[in-house]
């Protein structure tokens, strides 16, 4: 089984291929990658950010809610929280 570092590191590298994918227009290959970047490592914030950003370019509301959510528990200060529950909202 591999280790903690190494797990960190898979998942950083999968949700970067998935944010790459998402602002190529790929949408579905991006939540390929950030759901195996969950996989990777289930507490990795940034992909539930990116899971959010896919499922709403797709247009599946109640699933990006549910990773937008996810993410604010995980980093509730993060930099762009704000703008993150402006998504929420917009979602509703």
């Amino acid at each position: 089984p591999k280790g903690a570092a190494e797990r960190a590191a898979a998942a950083k590298a999968l949700y970067r291929t998935g944010l790459q994918q998402l602002l190529m227009g790929n949408s579905r290959g991006a939540l390929r990658q950030f759901k195996r970047a969950l996989a990777a490592r289930p507490s990795y914030a940034l992909a539930y950010r990116g899971l959010g950003l896919a499922h709403q370019k797709l247009g599946s509301k109640a699933l990006a809610r549910a990773a937008f959510r996810r993410y604010l528990v995980l980093r509730p200060s993060a930099a762009d929280a704000a703008s993150i529950r402006a998504r929420l909202e917009s979602l509703k």
